[in-house]
């Protein structure tokens, strides 16, 4: 009887537990009284100057012993510090793109973002679960040739009239090199950085050959190429890309020396004197630069000449960004990864391609970027006619003033490698 009776208590007990509804866990929120422990990391600020301004009206300045950029930052929602601290830049960039938050110079603001990245460091990556998660997503969607296509096509599929409007006349859509001279017109510059390839390429043999372009863009280097006495072929997977090099080379009578290719570059057949890849490395992912370095071997001929250019991240920091995500991967450029130059060249090596040189400009490539935002702000009322919301400007400004303000600081680069296919390489 007195069994039964613990039995029937039992039951009861487990009756009302499934009854009454667990409580949900209450989330963190930020509020005014936390946000002085949260900023902590704002008093090691070691070089310029950040204004906050908060959701309640209060202000704050954070100075360093360096002088610097000064820079401001208006915070309207307290979610933007939760969303830092959990998400880092990635949820730094989403809030700004869906408003919580501005700058009346967002270019000052990321220069001291970065400048003082150590200090924010917290800020900078996001937390253990979210590294986790993003590596794992980056894991398993590889950038392979659909995959490949269809990054390709969010990203240089928007309408030639977008780039229009904010890239230089001739639509070079990667580093410019200005020689130490910032005030040459972004196009000058532009050609500079073909004319550099192109000596390369020459220097040890007469103009001439024929010209591989892994990802030729709008055709600008191609026109160059030609005009030099060069039989080029292009490759892109951008439908939008490959018209316009097509009208552009046909327009300049340059048709019978060149060809424009819609296709993958691992498709294709045959051997070339000379292959040229200018910002397309970066798009490959870390998964398929053994692939990409083996098709470019074995399209050159014995003792050709490669020519890449590509961003890089500083080889200290490699590990750690390979391990994790960050706003331009995430909403850019899915399926990239930035090799470090380490990794590259030992990529290369193992396919059999000695590096012959290699050459960095940087600092050229915040130039450029800094020129493409004054283009992008002065043809805002343009780019929002064709009808491009709020919140597609915003992300792009964002993009582009952080990766200018990246290599502002040195920790990514950009270089131009000269490869020489050996001639025997098991």
């Amino acid at each position: 009887m007195q069994q039964d009776l613990q039995q029937n208590e039992l039951v009861e007990i487990a009756r009302k537990a499934v009854r009454t509804p667990k409580k949900k866990p209450q989330k963190r929120r930020v509020t005014s009284k936390r946000i002085p422990a949260i900023l902590l990391p704002l008093n090691l600020i070691q070089r310029g100057r950040l204004d906050l301004s908060l959701p309640d009206g209060k202000t704050a300045v954070y100075s360093g012993r360096a002088c610097g950029t000064q820079a401001d930052m208006q915070v309207h929602d307290w979610k933007v510090f939760n969303h830092m601290l959990s998400r880092g830049d990635i949820g730094l960039g989403e809030d700004y793109i869906n408003g919580l938050w501005d700058s009346t110079n967002l270019k000052n603001f990321m220069r001291v973002a970065v400048e003082n990245i150590d200090a924010f460091e917290n800020f900078a990556r996001s937390n253990i679960f979210y590294r986790l998660a993003y590596a794992l997503k980056n894991r398993f969607s590889p950038n392979t040739r659909r995959k490949s296509r269809k990054n390709v096509h969010v990203h240089y599929d928007l309408g030639n009239d977008f780039y229009k409007v904010w890239l230089d006349k001739g639509m070079t859509y990667s580093s410019a090199l200005f020689q130490g001279d910032a005030s040459k017109p972004l196009k000058e510059a532009q050609q500079a950085k073909y004319q550099r390839i192109l000596d390369r390429l020459t220097t040890s043999s007469s103009s001439g050959g024929h010209i591989l372009e892994i990802g030729c863009g709008w055709g600008g280097f191609m026109e160059k190429a030609a005009k030099n006495n060069f039989r080029i072929t292009g490759v892109t997977l951008s439908h939008e890309q490959a018209l316009w090099a097509q009208q552009r080379l046909e327009k300049a009578g340059l048709d019978n020396t060149t060809e424009v290719r819609l296709q993958d570059y691992r498709e294709l057949d045959g051997q070339y004197d000379h292959i040229v890849s200018i910002g397309m490395f970066e798009h490959v992912g870390e998964a398929f630069w053994p692939e990409y370095m083996t098709t470019v071997y074995k399209y050159l001929k014995p003792g050709g000449k490669a020519m890449i250019q590509s961003i890089i991240i500083r080889d200290d920091l490699f590990e750690n960004y390979r391990k994790s995500s960050d706003f331009i991967r995430e909403y850019i450029f899915p399926g990239g990864m930035l090799p470090s130059r380490k990794r590259f060249e030992q990529e290369a090596g193992k396919a059999g391609l000695a590096v012959n040189d290699v050459f960095h400009f940087g600092q050229d490539y915040a130039i450029t970027l800094e020129k493409w935002l004054d283009n992008f702000d002065a043809n805002m009322e343009d780019i929002k006619a064709m009808g491009y919301c709020d919140k597609f400007i915003r992300k792009w400004r964002f993009y582009l003033t952080c990766c200018a303000a990246m290599f502002r600081s040195g920790r990514i680069n950009v270089m131009q490698v000269e490869l020489v296919k050996e001639k025997s390489h098991d």
